[in-house]
C-alpha cells in the first residue's frame, strides 16, 4: 500500500515484511527525488497489514489488516518522523571560558546537568571541560590534568571499566590541514558537582590513540559512544581534499596509551544524508542517535538494541527545524527525544529543542 498526505509533504509505502517506509518532501523536491533518498522507519502493528492513509491533519497515519472484523490502528506521528518544534533560546551562558564550544553532553546522572568543550586552543589554556545547567547557567570550568587541547571538537558520555561509573569521553579529534596520522580519545570518570556548585576534580585521565585505515587523514568533529555495546564511534566532515562523510568504529576493550585502527562501518554513499556532520550524540538507553549538520536541521534516529548503532545511519533521519547561528554541538536530553544545542563564539546561547 502506499498514500501521499493531503497537503503534499508527506509519503508512505507499506510493505509485506518491512517496516512502514515514510517520507517527508523538502520544498521544491519531487516525489522521484524524495524516494531516491532513505526513508525514516516505523514498526507495524499486529497482523497482515494491507490499507495504508494518511490523517487529514497530514501527520500519522491509519492502518488496516486483513481478515473478518479488522481493527484499525494508528501511527502516531511520534512514530513516524515527527515534526520538532523551532529552537527555544534558553539565553545566553556568560562566561568567559566558554569562547568555542566543540562539544557538548548530558551528565549521565543528573538531568540537569550539561558538559562543554571548546575547540582548539593550540595546546594553551583550553584543556577543561566547563559545566553548566540546562537553564544556560555556568557553574564552573575543571582543568583535564596531562592534556593538551589539539584539536577538541567534541565530548560524549558512555560506559567504561567501572560498571555503575559513567565515563566522559573527550575527543581530540580536528584536523584542519588533513596532517595527523593519529587522533586521541580522553577517558575519565564522570566528576560529581557537589551543593556549593563545586566539582569533584579529575583524578586519572586515560588516552587511546586511533589511527584510520591505510593511514589516511580526515577531519572529524564528531564522537559517541554507544552504552549498550561500548564502541565508539569518530564521524568526519567533509572538506576540500576529503569530500565524503565516514562513520569509523572501534570496539572495546580500549587501553591507555595504545594505538588502534578504526574501522570504516559507513559512508556518504550509503546515505546522502550523513553530509557536513559537526556534532553527534547517543542517549543514555542508546537507543536515540541524533547527528548536528553545519548549517542544517539536527537529524534524529532510533535505533535497535539488537544491533551495532550505525545501523540506524543507513536510514533517513527525522529533521528537527534548524536551530539559528552556528552550531557545533549536540547533546540529547534525559528522554532522548528532544536535545540541546550551545552555539560558538562569545556568550554563547543555549537552545532547547523540544520532544515533538
Amino acid at each position: 500500500a502506499a498514500d501521499i498526505s493531503r497537503d503534499g509533504t508527506r509519503l508512505a509505502l507499506l510493505f509485506r515484511e518491512l517496516p512502514t517506509h515514510t517520507w517527508t518532501l523538502e520544498p521544491g523536491e519531487s516525489i522521484v527525488e524524495a524516494l531516491s533518498r532513505p526513508a525514516c522507519l516505523s514498526e507495524r502493528p499486529p497482523g497482515q497489514q494491507e490499507a495504508l492513509a494518511f490523517s487529514d491533519e497530514s501527520e500519522g497515519y491509519y492502518m488496516v489488516p486483513e481478515g473478518q472484523d479488522p481493527k484499525v490502528y494508528f501511527v502516531a506521528p511520534s512514530q513516524a518522523c515527527p515534526r520538532y518544534p523551532p529552537a527555544q533560546d534558553l539565553g545566553a551562558v556568560v562566561a568567559d571560558s566558554l569562547e568555542e564550544v566543540s562539544g557538548l553532553a548530558l551528565s549521565g546522572r543528573d538531568d540537569g546537568l550539561l558538559w562543554a568543550v571548546n575547540d582548539s586552543g593550540n595546546g594553551e589554556g583550553r584543556n577543561f571541560i566547563s559545566a553548566i545547567d540546562t537553564a544556560g547557567q555556568h557553574i564552573a570550568d575543571l582543568e583535564l590534568p596531562m592534556t593538551v587541547n589539539n584539536d577538541w571538537e567534541d565530548l560524549a558520555i558512555g560506559p567504561g571499566p567501572l560498571v555503575g561509573e559513567n565515563y566522559l569521553y573527550v575527543a581530540d579529534i580536528g584536523d584542519n590541514d588533513l596532517a595527523r596520522t593519529d587522533i586521541a580519545v580522553h577517558r575519565f570518570i564522570e566528576p560529581r558537582l557537589a551543593n556549593s556548585g563545586s566539582l569533584s576534580s579529575v583524578q586519572e585521565v586515560e588516552t587511546f590513540f586511533f589511527a584510520y585505515p591505510n593511514d589516511t587523514a580526515h577531519d572529524a568533529e564528531s564522537l559517541f559512544v554507544d552504552p549498550i555495546r561500548g564502541d565508539l564511534y569518530v564521524v568526519t566532515r567533509q572538506r576540500s581534499g576529503d569530500t565524503k562523510t565516514r562513520v569509523y568504529r572501534a570496539s572495546p576493550p580500549f587501553e591507555d596509551g595504545t594505538l588502534m585502527e578504526l574501522d570504516k562501518v559507513l559512508d556518504g554513499d550509503d546515505n546522502s544524508d550523513l553530509n557536513d556532520i559537526v556534532g553527534a550524540d547517543l542517549s543514555r538507553d542508546g537507543l536515540h542517535l541524533a547527528l548536528a549538520r553545519r548549517g542544517g536541521s539536527a537529524l534524529l534516529y532510533e535505533r535497535s538494541a539488537e544491533g551495532p548503532a550505525f545501523e540506524a545511519l543507513k536510514y533517513r533521519g527525522c529533521r528537527s527545524v534548524r536551530t539559528p547561528g552556528k552550531q557545533d554541538s549536540i547533546a540529547l536530553d534525559a528522554q532522548g527525544s528532544g536535545f540541546f544545542q550551545l552555539g560558538e563564539g562569545a556568550s554563547p546561547h543555549l537552545f532547547a529543542v523540544p520532544a515533538p
